[in-house]
């Protein structure tokens, strides 16, 4: 596994880091089967899903008031807020046709999110289409996006 972490807190830098990550695989400078880890922040800003409309989601001239950025990630889901408090990961995963989509998700990055916050005292779970729930509450959500034979797997998590 290839760990990476960002010293930088702005959302667009980061999510540009990931795509650098999956430029240096179709290059070959990473190999084919290997997996990233990404661990990071973003300061003060909420972030949208890839299909979602800013002025729906947020009261636009609040957010310019208060001074929390806006930023878009290439994956789906809805919009969360995030500031210093939050962690943000990724995991970039081989993904290839016939691969069952649930099981990696599951297994390759739900699980291990899980086990880890399990060994700090929040046991956690996958349920529902793309929810880390620690009980009945919802501590994490997982978006997901792929190109050219990589899934890249978001979430993030208030520390």
């Amino acid at each position: 596994m290839i760990y990476i972490h960002s010293p930088y807190d702005d959302a667009a830098f980061n999510f540009a880091a990931e795509e650098y990550c999956l430029d240096l695989f179709e290059n070959g400078t990473f190999p084919e089967n290997e997996t990233v880890a990404m661990l990071w922040q973003a300061d003060n800003c909420v972030l949208l899903g890839s299909y979602q409309i800013a002025a729906a989601e947020i009261d636009l001239t609040e957010a310019a008031r208060r001074g929390v950025g806006v930023g878009r990630r290439p994956s789906g889901g809805g919009a969360i807020y995030t500031g210093l408090g939050t962690f943000q990961y990724t995991v970039i995963a081989p993904y290839r046709p016939g691969d069952d989509f649930r099981d990696l998700q599951q297994k390759r990055l739900a699980a291990p999110r899980a086990a880890a916050l399990a060994a700090l005292g929040a046991p956690a779970e996958l349920r529902g289409r793309n929810d880390l729930m620690a009980g009945e509450r919802k501590i994490s959500g997982l978006a997901q996006w792929m190109r050219s034979g990589r899934l890249c797997s978001h979430a993030s998590i208030l520390y």
